[in-house]
């Protein structure tokens, strides 16, 4: 530990003073701080808590508004809280479970099985498209016997809404689906025998690009200073193709389909339009840009290591983290380009962590995760940081960048 924090970052031409606790909790006496984002904010969280407790003996955990973690500071009643949102727009998972072969809603947007619930009641789930690998073998009327519609009855919108309403044990579907999918349903098969539920998706992600997480959703009156993040969840190795993300915006998928980068650039740019509709213009707001990852030899699954005694040169940083490079750290460099440019022309201030943090390939946890066998099980841990070490560099800079632009009430 020691070796980690024999290095200091310093800015040309001025200097970084340290966080002194009780003057900064003095300048914020009646306010509250609060982080939004994936586990790295946490990282940031806590060392700035760490911090900050030494400016008041009775500091306390405090878990309210659907915060994570926090802690509230009674000295100077300022509260100081994270709040987990990985993709920041709410998202939720739907499950397969496979009983009637593959089924097409019309117009080619969206594969769906029908699938049984715990009641064994016909319920649907939405799967990848797989136009281009099935043909159409009949045409069905549209859900009737599921419904107990007779063939003569006309079938619209409207009075599939209400049977819905009046019996929604018929299927258990929720009423966006009829308000955002076409009425007609296909059967098919596939082109290549044996393929029909061979395609490996277990299930899926509902994304809601315009809605933020409900961790969040209803803190915009609490406070003072906001910090969000997102982006390390935008990767294959958190949502892979048997569970891929499906992009919805106003209740309706998004056609065509968008992949990981396209509704990464999506939720971004909605997320930070919410937040510039949704907060007081007096909240001071900040987008942490991307922490760096520091895998080497192969990503977290694939026995990718950071156990390096010194920081990277800077002859060195581009070979890691240039996209061009297509390397395994490239992660930070793209989605700090997507951040870049949804934030442009907002209130919101970009704070800028990831050029210094990319020289500190030494300062990751590594193999010291612990937790017995914790190595064998998630790989080394070469994305978050130890503790003292980087992100108390980070609190450093949040706080002088708070006290620049705090209006003292």
């Amino acid at each position: 530990m020691a070796r980690i924090n024999s290095w200091k970052w310093s800015p040309h031409a001025c200097d970084l003073d340290r966080l002194d606790p009780v003057r900064f909790l003095n300048l914020m006496r009646d306010r509250s701080i609060g982080l939004v984002g994936d586990s790295l904010n946490e990282n940031f969280l806590v060392a700035l808590l760490c911090v900050l407790r030494l400016g008041d003996a009775g500091a306390r955990k405090w878990k309210r508004r659907g915060a994570w973690r926090g802690a509230y500071f009674p000295k100077f009643n300022v509260t100081v809280a994270y709040h987990r949102a990985v993709l920041l727009a709410r998202y939720e998972f739907h499950c397969i479970i496979e009983v009637a072969g593959i089924w097409k809603l019309g117009l080619c947007l969206m594969v769906i099985r029908l699938e049984l619930d715990a009641a064994d009641r016909v319920a649907y789930c939405f799967s990848r498209d797989l136009c281009s690998q099935l043909t159409m073998i009949e045409s069905l009327q549209v859900l009737r016997s599921y419904l107990g519609v007779p063939d003569t009855q006309t079938l619209d919108c409207m009075k599939l809404r209400e049977k819905e309403t009046a019996d929604a044990s018929v299927v258990n579907v929720s009423p966006w689906y009829w308000l955002s999918l076409p009425l007609g349903i296909f059967r098919w098969q596939t082109k290549q025998p044996g393929f029909s539920g061979q395609d490996g998706v277990k299930g899926i992600y509902r994304v809601d690009v315009d809605i933020p997480a409900d961790d969040w959703a209803n803190i915009s009156d609490f406070y003072d200073v906001l910090v969000f993040n997102t982006g390390h969840w935008w990767g294959p190795d958190k949502f892979p193709e048997e569970t891929p993300l499906v992009f919805f915006k106003d209740g309706q998928p998004i056609h065509p389909p968008l992949d990981l980068t396209g509704g990464l650039k999506v939720v971004v740019k909605n997320m930070v339009s919410h937040i510039e509709k949704a907060f007081p213009k007096k909240t001071l707001k900040f987008w942490r840009l991307q922490s760096p990852r520091h895998f080497h030899g192969g990503d977290w699954n694939q026995n990718g290591s950071c156990l390096f005694d010194n920081p990277l040169e800077e002859s060195e940083l581009d070979l890691w983290f240039d996209p061009a490079n297509s390397g395994t750290n490239r992660e930070a460099r793209m989605v700090n380009a997507v951040i870049g440019e949804a934030l442009k022309g907002t209130s919101i201030i970009a704070l800028e962590l990831s050029r210094l943090s990319e020289w500190r390939a030494d300062g990751h946890p590594a193999v010291w995760l612990g937790k017995k066998d914790a190595v064998a099980v998630w790989g080394q841990d070469c994305m978050h940081w130890c503790l003292p070490g980087v992100p108390d560099t980070w609190v450093d800079i949040l706080a002088q960048l708070i006290t620049y632009n705090f209006t003292p009430l």
